[in-house]
């Protein structure tokens, strides 16, 4: 019998050729049956936007119920152990309750700044963290986001944060059992999903997605107020609830994590929805092909620790200098040294509820009211912000009623001024709350630092408008390397000067050293500002132009 052709084919009735290799379903129809929704999905850019702020202001009233509570049950378990110490027995400790106002002492503030400094630290690290000899967890995800899906780096990083969450309060739990340090190890369930400033990245991601130029700045916003909202109304429940106990809002805000996430699948893929209405052209995964190129130019030497690490290092240097080169000039470059302070930022304000209830003798329930007065005025900056922006781009016209007050100015120009504009307001604000002689000094404080608020919107704006649409899922991954870098070191150093200024004051006897972190850290958010005045307010003067080709008047706005 002659041998039979493998690859010959059979002619069907409407002339298309098959063999026994093609597939039984054609290709429209599997990937038809591979991409439908099991929940109806939304895919007007307005509906997606509302379902994720709505989904964020779930996730996050969960999380700010938690914040609290938390150091609450932290301060309890270090200050139970303390007195057991004072007992002069390591095996015994109070099991009884200690009223708080026994727990403001200098050894356990301490204690409770670096135990969660620390934290904090931890919770960072998955992000710069390598998974292999050429990749980091966060960037790893970011970079293949476009291959597995933005929703599901979204559950990724929620389930992960969420795991973390879970196994640190059993530990606090069964404190007896174990000790109070080992609440370090939930940051392990951060790899899952690369943590927080994974998830912060894709969330602006996909509102990047679904926005135009014009629209882009608005949503973040939107975005930004279903986080500030939360933190309006969560800590005066936490509270309240605090009342009864502290694990009574803990385990609500963990709940509430939980229901929030499944919001996240009423979002479609929006790359595949950007793709599919041409709207921009669809972004390629450079990160990965850099990541590559890495691995054939950096080479890993395992011999001793300290070489591990030098390489190590060398390769987040190839990294950040291969993913900044989306960036043509010294101002947007500097722009994202912005970046560095802002999630310490969000810690100098967690900090800032233990310090005053140091400071000035407040119970932390007490203290907590405080986020919610702050989150109160962000909402009204945000509530005003629309109108002093169409004050600042309306033209000047004769038929306008504010003609008067209008200026003109460009989206760009606009978003520059108001960057200025608040990061005056932080930093006054700062230095206000390290010197305030008196709570009301303190509150007013925060007050001032909520009108700055604004100020990591408005540079992300600043910094998005400046490169090309292609190339903005690369920027924001470049910009969350950059927040995490700087939020490992910022953490436990912010910790370390309050401690400082702890020991200070009692061997001083004045009060006034406990502000130290927050006159370090407003001098820290003014020098990484510079940006900001040195960016010009016409951008179209250096966007897309290479560094060399820039003259002087360009960079000087």
């Amino acid at each position: 019998m002659p041998p039979q052709n493998d690859d010959s084919t059979i002619e069907s009735e409407d002339g298309n050729g098959y063999n026994e290799h093609s597939p039984l379903l054609p290709s429209d129809r599997r990937e038809s049956f591979r991409h439908t929704p099991v929940v109806l999905q939304a895919h007007s850019p307005m509906a997606i936007i509302s379902i994720l702020s709505v989904t964020i202001f779930v996730i996050m009233c969960g999380s700010f119920l938690i914040a609290v509570p938390q150091a609450r049950v932290f301060e309890d378990i270090i200050c139970h152990h303390y007195y057991g110490r004072m007992a002069r027995s390591s095996k015994t400790v109070f099991i009884g309750p200690i009223d708080e106002s026994l727990c403001k002492g200098d050894e356990v503030q301490s204690e409770l700044a670096m135990l969660m400094g620390v934290l904090e630290m931890l919770n960072n690290i998955p992000g710069v963290w390598p998974t292999s000899r050429t990749q980091w967890v966060g960037t790893h995800i970011l970079s293949r986001k476009h291959r597995i899906g933005r929703k599901r780096v979204l559950f990724l990083a929620v389930g992960g944060s969420i795991a973390a969450q879970i196994w640190m309060f059993l530990i606090c739990w069964f404190w007896l059992v174990f000790p109070i340090k080992l609440i370090w190890t939930s940051s392990f369930f951060m790899f899952i999903g690369g943590g927080d400033k994974v998830l912060s990245s894709i969330i602006y991601v996909l509102g990047s997605d679904v926005s135009t130029e014009t629209t882009r700045a608005n949503n973040f916003f939107i975005i930004g107020c279903a986080t500030l909202l939360p933190e309006f109304i969560a800590p005066t429940i936490a509270s309240i609830l605090m009342k009864r106990s502290p694990w009574i809002p803990i385990m609500c805000g963990i709940a509430l994590e939980m229901f929030g996430a499944l919001g996240f699948s009423f979002i479609p893929e929006t790359l595949q929805l950007h793709a599919v209405n041409g709207t921009t052209t669809p972004i390629t995964s450079d990160l990965a092909s850099v990541s590559s190129s890495h691995s054939q130019r950096v080479k890993i030497d395992d011999s001793t620790t300290l070489a591990t690490c030098i390489s190590y290092a060398k390769i987040q240097w190839h990294k950040l200098h291969s993913a900044t080169k989306i960036l043509h000039s010294i101002p947007a470059m500097l722009l994202l040294v912005t970046f560095v302070p802002q999630p310490v930022q969000r810690s100098a304000i967690d900090l800032s509820v233990r310090y005053i209830s140091k400071r000035f003798s407040w119970s932390l329930a007490k203290s907590g009211f405080l986020l919610s007065v702050r989150a109160g005025v962000n909402i009204i900056v945000l509530a005003i912000l629309p109108g002093i922006s169409y004050l600042l781009t309306v033209q000047p016209s004769t038929h306008s009623r504010f003609s008067r007050f209008a200026l003109g100015l460009s989206d760009h120009a606009k978003d520059l001024v108001l960057a200025r504009g608040s990061l005056l307001f932080l930093v006054g604000g700062l230095v206000l709350l390290a010197a305030a002689p008196h709570v009301v000094a303190a509150i007013v404080a925060l007050i001032v630092v909520t009108l700055g608020s604004g100020f990591t919107f408005f540079c992300r704006a600043l910094i998005t408008n400046l490169v090309d649409q292609q190339h903005v899922a690369r920027l924001y991954t470049t910009i969350a390397v950059v927040e995490t870098i700087g939020a490992i070191p910022g953490s436990p150093t912010l910790a370390a000067l309050y401690t400082a200024g702890i020991r200070r004051a009692k061997a001083d006897g004045a009060v006034a050293w406990l502000g130290l972190p927050y006159w370090v850290f407003a001098a820290y958010v003014a020098l990484s500002g510079v940006g900001v005045w040195i960016l010009s307010s016409d951008a179209d003067k250096f966007k897309n132009k290479p560094e060399d080709a820039l003259e002087p008047e360009d960079l000087i706005g």
